[in-house]
């Protein structure tokens, strides 16, 4: 080789090289919110393996052994290698490090979709433009998100599948067997992971028939990828014939229309700017303008360097597969949604929200998008037409980028209210010893909640940030039940909770109670009273330290009134207190003649009985001042329904299946505002929706 051609051959490589690192730069600039995140949904709970082995006196194998039994017993669902969480979170050092690892995966996952179809089409360009959609396709979501919770399973199982592919397309090209058995061994991983990769198994033959171009072949080069996922199937045939107890919604439902629908609602998730189009951008006014003020030089710089790099690659391409490009295309686009649209509880989602699997939908959509702007670019001969469409281009993917980059940073910051931010309070505070004086087996009554948990969460929190010792954590919304008096009655008890506070973030106090009492009068109200507290402790995260108050500030700590219902299933929002059938209810401001007022972005009840297959929810409300003409989002487990209130009190019915076991209702507001800040009166409640009556009906 004469100096000439090493001297090309590694200016390419460096010019590849280049790329490769800006295309992974514009992907951590849309995706840097990540490291600023918590833990959400299932790993809030998941992250406190140490708590709950610690005060389980169990080690993380056996209890990760439990766990996989459990499922399969129970549900017929046998995926361990998805439970790999536990060990994870218990040898991780801290949340910082689990959020690298969450961003590596995806850059990971993108980098191999880039691999493969390099592989497959010999495409270079093509390849490296696909490095760089990630930045606008990889969307932040408030609940069932991919990226920012569920310990990163599917970047991880779609990585496991991307390299069982990328090695059986080695196998095509050389024939060694070393690579189908290692083809073979990763896609089982993947099934032992997550059965929505089961239906990856049609990609084996079709690259093989892609490279070899004869069906017969093909299905025979493919056949011991089949026979992995067929015995797969069987065994998960044969587990749910033997479960317990299958919660119904992971049972199959199929009704044509509606597995249509919910396809159709996955696959538009699946592609740019929908999520933030129809989720975010109702609730944030002037959105427009903010993503352009809120966006800093960085964005900005990326936003110029995105569609220079992918116009530059994209007019060097000459694509010869244009059809099996748009083929392959669309099978990882439809694949990995086709199975779980199966399920109850992933059918009725609201437009621009998936279940997980969306995050593998991602690599089908960008495929299909790189083609179309190739195809554009190439459409155009004229030179000058060419290069106002490429202009036009650019600036739609550097808005498609800043939109991106504003909602991730926006969802982020919601997520952190609700999550990050009280669990870091209590963290600190029972670090920083205020349980000290609280002696083991008192009970500790709950006045406030962290979102998603339960009193068993908590245990296991105080376990692993330095209480080590067994306390009996209950519900405050619990205390109507018999059962719980009689527990906790004659022991130490204290009260504990956690807010926000304007001027030092979150405070956690806890006091002891010296005083408890139930009464029930003759109209039907169950009422507690006298819940006096001394030793009155308080932690601020703005200062870290602890602050011993005088009891007389603490006197009056709450009250709750709780009427016999009338009526089951009405809650009469115009009386004092709530029905009994009712344990706990978040959101709601104080009694008004004509009803109560939502005070928070959410409004959410919490049920004592379990919600049946089908019910309707009735709601009467009417909306306050910008809430008007915007919908309200209504969630029981997965499945979402909305309504649109006007200004006026009005029925809107609200039908719902597949809520088997669920117990609450969440409602989404969406845009509080208090009076004062429309200049109406001196209120500084955030109100938005006026609620009357909320009944359901089964």
């Amino acid at each position: 080789m004469t100096i000439v051609e090493i001297l090309k051959k590694n200016r390419k490589l460096m010019s590849v090289s280049s790329i490769i690192v800006c295309a992974f730069a514009v992907d951590i600039a849309a995706l840097w919110p990540i490291l600023h995140s918590g833990y959400t949904s299932d790993d809030a709970a998941n992250s406190l393996i140490r708590g709950v082995i610690g005060f389980n006196d169990i080690d993380v194998f056996h209890f990760t052994i439990d766990i996989i039994k459990s499922w399969l017993q129970g549900q017929g669902r046998f995926f361990p290698l998805s439970f790999y969480c536990y060990p994870l979170f218990y040898w991780l050092p801290g949340l910082l490090s689990y959020k690298l690892l969450q961003l590596t995966m995806v850059l990971v996952s993108s980098a191999l979709f880039s691999r493969l179809i390099f592989l497959v089409f010999e495409n270079l360009d093509f390849s490296l433009s696909l490095l760089f959609l990630p930045s606008v396709f990889v969307q932040f979501r408030n609940w069932n998100d991919p990226v920012l919770s569920f310990h990163f399973l599917l970047p991880l199982m779609f990585s496991l599948v991307l390299l069982s592919l990328i090695f059986f397309v080695k196998h095509l090209d050389s024939g060694h067997k070393v690579e189908l058995l290692l083809a073979s061994g990763f896609f089982l991983c993947s099934l032992l992971m997550y059965e929505v990769s089961l239906a990856y198994v049609l990609m084996f033959p079709t690259l093989a028939l892609i490279r070899t171009g004869k069906i017969l072949r093909s299905i025979i080069k493919s056949f011991p990828l089949v026979v992995i996922s067929a015995v797969v199937v069987v065994f998960s045939i044969y587990a749910r014939s033997r479960a317990m107890g299958i919660d119904s919604r992971y049972t199959v439902q199929f009704n044509f229309l509606v597995y249509i629908k919910s396809l159709a609602g996955h696959i538009v998730a699946s592609f740019p700017f929908f999520y933030f189009w129809a989720q975010v951008r109702p609730k944030v006014s002037g959105w427009f303008l903010d993503i352009i003020t809120h966006s800093g030089a960085v964005s900005y710089c990326c936003a110029v360097v995105l569609p220079v790099a992918m116009i530059k690659l994209m007019t060097r391409i000459d694509l010869l597969h244009k059809r099996m490009i748009v083929g392959l295309g669309g099978l990882f686009l439809v694949l990995p949604l086709c199975i779980v649209v199966l399920s109850v509880k992933h059918q009725h989602f609201p437009l621009g929200v998936g279940y997980l699997p969306v995050f593998c939908g991602y690599a089908g959509g960008m495929l299909l998008l790189a083609v179309f702007l190739s195809w554009i670019l190439s459409c155009i001969k004229y030179p000058y037409l060419r290069r106002i469409t490429g202009i036009g281009v650019g600036f739609v993917i550097s808005f498609l980028f800043l939109s991106n980059s504003y909602s991730n940073r926006l969802i982020v910051s919601q997520l952190n209210e609700a999550w990050l931010y009280p669990r870091q309070a209590v963290e600190n505070a029972v670090a920083a010893g205020i349980l000290d004086d609280v002696s083991a087996g008192s009970s500790v009554i709950l006045l406030s909640k962290y979102s998603g948990w339960e009193p068993d969460t908590y245990q296991s929190l105080f376990y692993q940030f330095g209480a080590k010792k067994r306390l009996s954590v209950v519900d405050f919304s619990s205390l109507n039940q018999k059962i719980i008096l009689s527990g906790i009655k004659g022991k130490n008890m204290y009260a504990l909770r956690v807010k926000p506070d304007s001027h030092s973030g979150w405070n956690v106090s806890i006091g002891k109670i010296e005083d408890f009492e139930m009464k029930k009068n003759g109209s039907g109200e169950l009422k507690i009273s006298r819940l006096m507290c001394n030793q009155f402790v308080l932690f601020s995260t703005a200062s870290g330290s602890i602050t011993k108050l005088n009891p007389a500030i603490s006197g009056d700590i709450i009250t709750r009134t709780w009427y016999r219902a009338k009526k089951q299933g009405v809650i009469d929002l115009t009386r004092s207190g709530f029905p009994d059938f009712v344990k706990h209810v978040d959101g709601l401001s104080g009694d008004e003649a004509w009803g109560k007022w939502s005070c928070d972005n959410n409004v959410r009840i919490f049920f004592a009985d379990a919600f049946p297959e089908k019910l309707t929810l009735v709601i009467r409300a009417s909306a306050f001042g910008p809430n008007a003409g915007k919908p309200v989002f209504v969630r029981i487990g997965s499945h979402v329904r909305s309504f649109t209130a006007g200004t006026k009190m009005h029925d809107y019915r609200l039908e719902f299946q597949g809520c088997k076991g669920e117990c609450s209702v969440l409602l989404t507001i969406p845009q509080p505002v208090s009076p004062a800040d429309l200049n109406l009166s001196s209120d500084t409640r955030k109100i938005g929706i006026g609620f009357e009556r909320i009944s359901v009906e089964i």
